[in-house]
């Protein structure tokens, strides 16, 4: 039968163009339309699908760091929590100091994992590398944008330099003991020099509790075994035959190292007031040791002990025992009597030391 296209709409039209999915129109129906926007839709995606362009390495090193390392670099809460919170936002705005993270963090893992502690070591080294690139060019340009971001790049950097001979995956050459002691003191005081240069600045900002670390004002009764020694060591100072002025520059290293450890007294697990005595020593201290005078050699056995004590850090380990040692084999005979407590304090007793002449790093 045909159809006379008058309303309403026959049975049969209707069946064709349902059969056909066709509305009363001509059109699709709207089950048919759905299914074929979603084969457009997905070949669409499958065409244009961009790349994931996620850096996985270095999104799992910031995970370690803000996970692990952070805590790692102060027990006192407050200091912690600029370190876990603050600084990584910091380095969000300058990619430097992320990179200073990065490196930080493949050394630890470096330091804590047995497995690929190699390829750890060269990513940490590549990423301090380029850390330090980008810091020398900045120190002549501080500004109070930058100053927090070098603030704490300073601190990542004098770290770094302590825990990098003492990797279990490290090859290069190890330098003396002395000679990597004043190399940590040179960048240790050049972040002293940075803080006293913006620290107007920083003390503005969430850094200000770091720049207080400075300050070392702390007062604490010493053990008196420790107290007699460090007055001895005055004693002896006053005793030498060195002129006035060296004897001086002498006698302020010695309080300084007295306050070193007070402050260490108080806060054993602060790596921060580890470091600071090497962040404020004299220059002219220093040249004294790169001549290895003896009464400066004396004193910085002496401060092996301090570093002894925070032997339990990553990045620390046995450097009090190696500077100990270092001094020892620097000095003569009657030199070496008056480093006898800082070589019982580390444990080394004088018939180890003069069989260790073959020991993992010379002096």
């Amino acid at each position: 039968m045909d159809c006379d296209g008058q309303k309403p709409i026959c049975g049969n039209c209707q069946r064709i163009r349902s059969s056909y999915g066709f509305s009363k129109h001509g059109q699709s129906t709207s089950s048919e339309t759905s299914l074929l926007s979603q084969q457009v839709a997905i070949r669409s995606t499958a065409s244009r699908r961009p790349p994931i362009g996620l850096n996985l390495q270095a999104l799992g090193l910031m995970h370690h760091y803000a996970t692990v390392v952070c805590l790692t670099l102060s027990k006192r809460s407050i200091i912690a929590q600029i370190w876990q919170d603050t600084v990584p936002k910091e380095a969000l705005a300058h990619p430097f100091l992320m990179h200073g993270l990065l490196a930080i963090s493949a050394l630890h893992l470096a330091h804590s994992e047995p497995d690929g502690q190699k390829i750890l070591g060269d990513i940490a080294m590549k990423n301090q590398d380029t850390l330090l690139f980008h810091f020398r060019l900045l120190l002549n340009n501080i500004t109070p944008q930058n100053c927090n971001a070098l603030f704490t790049a300073s601190h990542l950097v004098t770290i770094f330099a302590f825990a990098f001979p003492q990797c279990p995956g490290y090859s290069g050459e190890p330098s003396p003991p002395v000679d990597e002691i004043l190399k940590v003191s040179e960048l240790a005081r050049g972040s002293h020099t940075l803080a006293k240069t913006a620290g107007e600045w920083i003390a503005r900002g969430k850094l200000e509790p770091l720049l207080r670390l400075g300050i070392m004002r702390v007062s604490i009764t010493l053990p008196q075994d420790t107290t007699s020694i460090l007055e001895g060591l005055e004693v002896t100072n006053q005793a030498s035959i060195d002129d006035e002025a060296t004897t001086a520059i002498y006698t302020s290293t010695i309080q300084l190292l007295t306050k070193a450890f007070e402050a260490t007294t108080i806060f054993p697990d602060d790596p921060a007031f580890t470091l600071l005595w090497l962040a404020m020593l004299d220059p002219r201290y220093v040249c004294f040791l790169k001549e290895r005078k003896r009464m400066a050699l004396v004193i910085l056995a002496y401060y092996g002990v301090i570093l002894h004590g925070s032997r339990r850090h990553w990045w620390s380990k046995t450097w009090g025992y190696q500077v100990v040692e270092a001094v020892y084999h620097h000095l003569d005979s009657d030199a070496r009597s008056d480093m006898f407590w800082a070589m019982h304090k580390v444990g080394m007793s004088d018939n180890v030391a003069l069989s260790s002449g073959n020991s993992e790093l010379s002096c």
